[in-house]
């Protein structure tokens, strides 16, 4: 099952070492693996209810996800 991941550049909560561990794991699986990173800091970006929320990574984001489902 391939996998996607999404995250603001600064996102504070992120851990990067996380990320490419779930990297390794999931291409030692034969499986793919993309990640996606956006400006700013916010962890719940996408989130038009929050302060953090950025439109364009929001529709950026919304729109890699449902490309990505499109192709499964």
């Amino acid at each position: 099952m391939p996998v996607q991941v999404h995250y603001a550049a600064d996102d504070p909560l992120v851990d990067r070492a996380q990320v490419d561990a779930l990297a390794d794991a999931v291409r030692a699986a034969d499986a793919d693996f993309e990640v996606h990173t956006y400006p700013g800091a916010g962890h719940l970006f996408a989130d038009p209810d929050l302060a953090e929320y950025d439109r364009d990574a929001a529709e950026l984001l919304l729109r890699r996800a449902l490309d990505f489902v499109g192709r499964l």
